[in-house]
């Protein structure tokens, strides 16, 4: 049987490198997609992982991409051929008070910049549609294809400090969700799946304090697994009834 492809943006993260490993395992071909290497905090080798799986025998690729470039998108997808699942995973934070203000004089002390609003949208919100764009004609041909967004709890609740990523992720939503009623008479099936705080990386290398309190909030007490996160996608994604669905993977953290 031919093998069917999975391409994954983001892929070098926690959750990316998660959902790489979890289709290979799958059976999957892999294409790897990620920033530059001198751009990110965990080098190639996350994606090489992924290849020990099949012995180095060619079930992955990796290309190194700013997915906020549409030209860079399309030419991607004119590299690689049609992909039976596109996961936009990428996603980023630049968290500060939209408007902060000084407790004794009550004068604004800061607020949010141009620089990081635009910074988010770009990679949250744009480069999604970007990487859609770039790939959705050939499901359409081929009247077969699923998309999955990864969202956030934080897009379906909001969450002080957040007004940029917040918005982004709710826009990747209702992305998703219209999306999906557009192309389902094509085939082709569009999902998203929101995630609650995850036990990755970057949160561990948040104040033992913070991240305390990130768990207090949660109603079952701990943090979502990467590899929990990525069995979600994997349902989204291969679950044949579903589309325009979001799936939440928040240890009850928010419950719609």
């Amino acid at each position: 049987m031919e093998r069917k492809t999975v391409l994954v943006t983001g892929s070098l993260g926690g959750i990316g490198e998660a959902i790489c490993l979890y289709f290979a395992k799958k059976g999957y071909s892999i294409i790897s997609v990620d920033r530059k290497e001198a751009d990110t905090a965990k080098p190639r080798e996350s994606a090489l992982r992924v290849a020990i799986i099949w012995d180095n025998t060619g079930f992955i690729d990796h290309y190194e991409l700013d997915i906020t470039d549409p030209e860079a998108c399309s030419e991607l997808a004119q590299q690689t051929g049609p992909v039976d699942i596109l996961v936009n995973n990428a996603g980023i934070t630049r968290d500060r008070l939209f408007v902060k203000v000084d407790r004794d004089t009550g004068a604004i002390v800061d607020t949010m910049s141009v620089e990081d609003w635009r910074a988010v949208m770009a990679v949250n919100l744009d480069a999604p549609m970007y990487m859609t764009r770039a790939f959705l004609p050939q499901m359409v041909e081929r009247k077969s294809g699923v998309i999955v967004n990864i969202a956030s709890v934080n897009g379906q609740r909001p969450q002080i400090g957040q007004t940029n990523y917040g918005t982004s992720k709710a826009g990747l939503l209702h992305f998703t969700r219209t999306l999906a009623a557009e192309v389902a008479r094509y085939g082709v099936r569009v999902n998203a799946v929101a995630p609650g705080y995850t036990d990755t990386p970057m949160v561990q290398a948040m104040p033992e304090r913070a991240r305390e309190a990130m768990i207090g909030e949660i109603p079952m007490r701990r943090l979502a697994l990467a590899e929990e996160i990525a069995r979600s996608v994997y349902v989204a994604a291969t679950e044949e009834y579903y589309t325009g669905s979001v799936f939440t993977p928040n240890g009850g953290l928010h419950m719609p």
